[in-house]
């Protein structure tokens, strides 16, 4: 049994059901577990019927748009030192790294903050799933736009397709958790005042930072390219980062974001990186009324470290050169 600490409904519509007496209702579901700060949600239709002794009985209840866990069925619930769990049972029973999910997401926590600071709930939800169409179902998303990924985060959960997670060694299942745990810390999701570029840049450098994987491995792409035809003239588009971005265009721009982002931690420090994310972000003080990302982080990064956007990019560049030699 879920550990519930809200359940309720706010009716959105409210009209003649399918059945005699019953009532067809529209309504947006809003529930917390332990661990949430706010409220989840999720919109629903539901069927009610007049009750034996008064009152009404759920005749249905579904989701439109996004599903929740358990519309795919029974759920369980694990909870970890500082990660809380739901997995909808899978055809097949759990694929082994079930099990160990909220100690390793209890990991990823400890590791971003560790990096972010104790600001933000510090025990998130890991929704894990069993394959592709269970997380296409749970984030609203069509089959093609969780291609090819492994996990999905939004600003109060991640979302694990566990088929796919299992298919990665232990590093690999690290980085990926704390990529994604590091976006919901930051509410990456919710904040458009970032470029995309440094929302994923950042979150990499999180993911990467105590992995023992270099810049040779996980940049290996982008730093080829580099060698052969020189670097890009701009930083990574918001584009480059957009479902239908082809392989090689998605991997060199989050190798190219995580790359600027260690480029800032290496010269400056971790925590002028971190300042100069926070400062950009919609609630910092760079992003004023109207300013676009990229005026809110040229502001940030002339406030933090005495360089503007520019600067900073054509010493990007130089290190990629560098790095690609």
């Amino acid at each position: 049994m879920l550990p519930l600490v809200r359940w309720s409904y706010a009716i959105e519509s409210d009209q003649a059901g399918p059945g005699a007496g019953e009532r067809a209702i529209t309504a947006v579901l809003r529930y917390r577990l332990p661990s949430d700060r706010a409220d989840a949600t999720g919109r629903r239709r539901l069927v009610l019927a007049p009750g034996i002794s008064g009152g009404w009985a759920v005749v249905s209840d579904d989701a439109v748009g996004a599903e929740l866990p358990w519309d795919l069925g029974d759920v369980r619930y694990a909870r970890g030192t500082h990660s809380e769990v739901l997995s909808p049972v899978g055809p097949a029973g759990p694929t082994g790294v079930d099990a160990d999910l909220p100690a390793q997401a209890s990991a990823a926590a400890e590791a971003v903050t560790g990096v972010w600071g104790p600001d933000w709930r510090r025990t998130p939800v890991v929704v894990a799933v069993h394959g592709a169409a269970q997380l296409a179902d749970l984030t609203g998303r069509s089959m093609a736009g969780v291609a090819g990924l492994v996990a999905i985060s939004t600003p109060d959960r991640v979302y694990v397709d566990l088929l796919a997670y299992a298919a990665l060694d232990p590093t690999g299942r690290s980085v990926l958790l704390t990529h994604e745990v590091t976006h919901v810390a930051t509410a990456a999701g919710a904040d458009p005042a970032h470029p995309q570029w440094l929302k994923e840049g950042f979150a990499d450098y999180v993911g990467f930072l105590h992995s023992g994987i270099g810049a040779s491995v996980a940049a290996a792409s982008l730093l080829a390219r580099v060698h052969r035809t020189g670097p890009p003239a701009g930083l990574p588009a918001d584009a480059d980062f957009a479902p239908g971005a082809s392989q090689d265009t998605l991997a060199d721009a989050y190798a190219g974001g995580w790359l600027m982002c260690v480029l800032i931690a290496e010269t400056d420090g971790q925590a002028a990186l971190v300042s100069v994310y926070r400062r950009s972000g919609a609630s910092g003080p760079s992003a004023v009324s109207g300013a676009s990302p990229q005026a809110a982080l040229d502001e940030a990064l002339r406030h933090v470290t005495g360089r503007s956007l520019a600067a900073w990019t054509a010493a990007w560049q130089q290190d990629l050169k560098r790095r690609a030699a």
